[in-house]
């Protein structure tokens, strides 16, 4: 049995375990459960069938022009970054990627101070970010999950997919095993680096280390603990 809160009268009552009823027995209205933050909607729907980040952003700022205050709309500009802008210079500009915030963990050392704050306010407290905050219906719910599809986006990106880490040997690719071993070293660096971070409050780094771990372990569902397992 579990314990289960109708959100429209806000009783409690105990139900079997995957059955929700179709009723609220005290208010008499049909069922309300939470919300997933991240459940796909009409507008996430058509950008996954586009493949330009130009289009996607035209889409996006469409459907903000029709509803400024759609939830949906901001969350798809919050994480669509800079995708849409044009590549500066030579060398490829990863900072357009969301997720990319993310390195200020596996590499600080890589930014100046100024850098880290700005990088470190855009990943938390960023305006796009407070907009769609205001705008979800549970702002800590989906604070949580924002963080939790950011550091899963950049562990596959920039750590799985990184060559050194998953570079095949003599045209086989390395073994999932193989892969999960090689990626532990910068996500443990990762973490490392939370805990250390004085530009953190205790919870918010509880938040950000549950993210790492749990983006880690969903993408080696069956090697999650070698994050637990001693270095060395």
């Amino acid at each position: 049995m579990v314990t289960i809160q109708c959100l429209r009268c806000g009783e409690e009552m105990r139900v079997k375990e995957g059955r929700m009823p179709r009723v609220c027995p005290f208010c008499g209205k049909p069922f309300a459960e939470e919300p997933d933050p991240m459940a796909l909607s009409p507008l996430d729907e058509r950008l996954l069938k586009e493949r330009s980040p130009q289009k996607k952003y035209r889409m996006i700022q469409e459907a903000l022009s029709a509803a400024p205050n759609d939830f949906s709309a901001n969350r798809a500009l919050l994480f669509h970054g800079r995708l849409h802008e044009p590549m500066r210079g030579n060398g490829v500009d990863f900072s357009i990627i969301k997720s990319h915030l993310f390195s200020v963990f596996e590499k600080p050392e890589a930014y100046g101070n100024a850098a880290l704050e700005a990088k470190y306010d855009e990943l938390l407290r960023g305006p796009q970010l407070q907009k769609t905050m205001s705008l979800a219906p549970d702002a800590e719910k989906f604070f949580e999950a924002y963080l939790r599809r950011l550091a899963r986006e950049y562990i596959d990106l920039f750590i799985r997919g990184a060559s050194r880490n998953n570079q095949s040997v003599f045209g086989f690719a390395l073994r999932d095993d193989s892969v999960a071993r090689k990626c532990v070293a910068p996500v443990r660096r990762m973490l490392r680096s939370i805990r250390a971070s004085e530009r953190l409050d205790d919870q918010t780094k509880l938040l950000l280390l549950d993210a790492v771990k749990d983006g880690y372990a969903s993408l080696f569902p069956n090697f999650g603990d070698m994050l637990d397992t001693p270095e060395g």
